[in-house]
């Protein structure tokens, strides 16, 4: 075995053991050893003790597949092989299973000896779970099939890579290879799995591409072709999300006209209908959703399309289709989400004419069927303020107690419970103040689950450093609730720790003494430790809107794609990622960066500390044009200066920038009764 090869073993074996240790996000380990059988496995892999490591191999006390994996570094080449096969091989399949197949196949890789490095490479795709890894895998295999020659087994790979993995770099080598093979890589692929290509891309936010594809597919296909209304309905919405809004009328008008599939139909009038808002044709575009909801009357999204219709005719002061666009919504779905937004909008218009008392009654009556949720929250609010401002103090008092009762944390309630003791409840420090302590969860919990029977094999990874397979055994055994969540937290998966939660932004539920229930504590723990915490000193933030900003964006999802081409923890758009980059003087910055937390968290300080600067410190303004825009913020401030900070925020025309805030301020209350050091006051 030459030296190169040694070296590029020894490389290869270095750079996957450190996937299985600490990333770093917090200051010291997050565990120790409960056994004495631990504290000697750990003692002799800092050691280097092969015969105290081969014992463990008969006596047991810690997994045997950590013990493999150690003595497989330790061990000259041929001998180490024999421990990685053992993980391989091991039944149920070992955490570190991957990456000892991959090590075994790198070894005929380097060597050449490509037919044995396939069915190594062949297993990888089926047990690893991360899309970015799975990739990789599946171009190590390309790889090897083309110089093994296996043109077959090469194309079906390349054609597997380049359409289910459009989104990811790896996917670039399949279409040189395709390419290569045939001068064009769409000959040797069938249609539909070219049309699967242009779904993805769109999917994850590469409208222009997906629109490139599926115009060069689209004369491809016969005129019967079973997915060309789908075809047609995914290119009219690139072309909409994209706001080439006269474009994407054509193939919507064909989608809707030729489908079969009613969803298909309905997605297609529906952007069809958005396309013609963008053209400023909205009276048209509100007929056709009036027409849409009354031929599918059971569709789920009927009272959407009623109440969008309702809206627009409003807006263009059609005040007769209107009128009957809500009457069908009202009568139709009395008690759905879109019903209660029309009993709110009558019930906000009296308020902001004055009339109180008929507002405060109108607004608590609304909900009086709805049991839950940011809508009835909302009501008892705004209902509670009409009646305090109307005289009716008693009365007002008990909505107050009604809607805290109810729900005790989260934005409505911080409203209600500030006006109940007279203070202002957005009364928060400069949040271009840096505080100096590290946020980071209580370990209580996690030590509790440490201690949890079920989750004893995650719990030993993690106490032995090895975060990762911690975190395979937790997705193996599939039980979320708090002590799985709390094992995520601290093996650094923050994300999922949010999904083990059972708790909305809207409702979450309060702990003793007006703490923060456990569920909530997951739900908005204080992810990505150290990363935030070098992030908000560089660019002079509060690490509570780094972290409410993170958490209402991406769900600590470091991975997040949107169809607007947001990407990253931190959901930046490209142009904004380099706007940003370019301040900051980061060379060679690419859009994939964004996936990488502590780039994200470094472009999203730097970019809500010039928000703040922009409008001298205030905190609703700063978040509103995170997610609406610098421009449409400042244009607001204009129309409606010095108004009541609540009352602005339910002004914002934006629906998704209002729910936006509302949101983030949810999660700076959250943070702030985690944390003594809250920026809220």
């Amino acid at each position: 075995m030459n030296m190169k090869f040694i070296a590029s073993y020894l490389t290869a074996l270095l750079l996957l053991a450190t996937t299985t240790s600490i990333a770093g996000e917090f200051d010291s380990p997050t565990t120790k050893p409960l056994t004495p059988q631990e504290s000697s496995f750990l003692s002799a892999v800092e050691a280097g003790d092969l015969a105290n490591l081969e014992g463990f191999l008969k006596s047991g006390g810690v997994p045997a597949d950590l013990v493999h994996w150690e003595l497989s570094k330790l061990l000259p080449i041929a001998e180490g092989e024999a421990h990685l096969k053992a993980i391989s091989e091991n039944s149920p399949a070992s955490p570190l299973g991957a990456a000892a197949i991959s090590l075994l196949a790198k070894r005929f890789e380097d060597a050449g000896e490509w037919w044995e490095a396939v069915p190594l490479l062949a297993r990888l795709p089926k047990i690893i779970t991360d899309e970015k890894e799975i990739a990789e895998a599946l171009s190590r295999l390309l790889g090897a099939l083309d110089k093994a020659g296996d043109e077959a087994g090469a194309t079906r790979v390349a054609i597997t890579l380049w359409t289910e993995y459009a989104h990811l770099p790896q996917s670039a080598e399949a279409d040189i290879y395709l390419a290569r093979k045939t001068g064009d890589p769409f000959k040797p692929v069938p249609g539909e799995k070219i049309f699967m290509r242009g779904k993805k891309l769109l999917e994850k936010g590469s409208r222009a591409e997906a629109v490139e594809l599926f115009t060069k597919l689209r004369p491809r296909l016969l005129n019967g072709t079973k997915f060309l209304p789908e075809l047609d309905m995914g290119l009219g919405k690139a072309l909409y999300l994209l706001r080439r809004y006269d474009e994407a009328l054509e193939p919507l008008g064909r989608a809707a006209k030729r489908a079969v599939d009613a969803k298909i139909e309905w997605q297609a009038r529906f952007y069809r209908a958005r396309s013609l808002f963008g053209l400023d044709r909205g009276d048209e575009g509100a007929a056709d959703l009036v027409k849409l909801a009354d031929k599918h009357k059971r569709a789920g999204q009927a009272p959407m399309w009623l109440y969008q219709a309702y809206k627009v005719f409003l807006g263009r002061k059609m005040y007769d289709e209107s009128s009957r666009a809500k009457k069908k919504l009202m009568s139709r779905y009395p008690n759905s989400y879109e019903a209660v937004d029309v009993r709110w909008d009558e019930g906000w218009r009296l308020y902001r004419n004055g009339d109180f008392l008929k507002a405060g009654k109108l607004l608590t009556d609304s909900v009086a069927d709805i049991r839950e949720g940011w809508q009835r929250s909302r009501a008892l609010y705004w209902g509670a303020r009409a009646l305090s401002e109307g005289g009716e103090g008693e009365r007002s008092r008990l909505v107050y107690e009604l809607l805290l009762s109810e729900v005790p944390l989260g934005y409505y309630a911080r409203l209600a419970r500030a006006d109940l003791k007279g203070e202002d409840a957005f009364d928060y420090l400069d949040a271009r103040t840096f505080k100096e302590t590290t946020v980071v969860a209580n370990r209580e919990k996690f030590d509790a689950a440490l201690a949890v029977e079920e989750f004893s094999a995650p719990a030993q990874y993690l106490r032995l450093g090895y975060p990762e397979a911690a975190i395979y055994e937790l997705d193996r055994i599939g039980r979320r609730g708090p002590a799985s969540g709390w094992l995520r937290y601290w093996a650094e998966d923050f994300h999922g720790a949010v999904e083990d939660a059972s708790c909305a932004w809207y409702d979450w539920p309060g702990g003793d003494g007006g703490g923060v229930g456990e569920d909530c504590q997951l739900s908005f723990n204080p992810a990505f430790p150290a990363s935030v915490m070098s992030a908000a000193r560089d660019a002079g933030v509060h690490q509570h809107l780094l972290l409410a900003i993170a958490r209402t964006e991406s769900h600590f999802d470091q991975d997040a794609y949107s169809l607007w081409e947001a990407r990253g923890l931190m959901q930046f758009i490209p142009a904004t990622a380099k706007r940003i980059a370019d301040e900051l003087g980061l060379t060679n910055f690419s859009q994939d960066e964004l996936f990488k937390p502590r780039t994200a968290l470094l472009l999203g300080g730097r970019y809500l500390r010039n928000l703040l600067d922009k409008f001298d410190g205030n905190l609703v303004s700063a978040i509103a044009s995170y997610n609406g825009g610098e421009a449409a913020v400042t244009k607001w401030r204009k129309a409606r200066p010095g108004i009541d900070e609540a009352v602005f925020i339910e002004l914002i025309p934006y629906r998704e920038t209002r729910r936006y805030v509302k949101k983030v301020f949810t999660a700076l209350d959250a943070y702030g009764r985690m944390d003594p050091e809250g920026l809220l006051k």
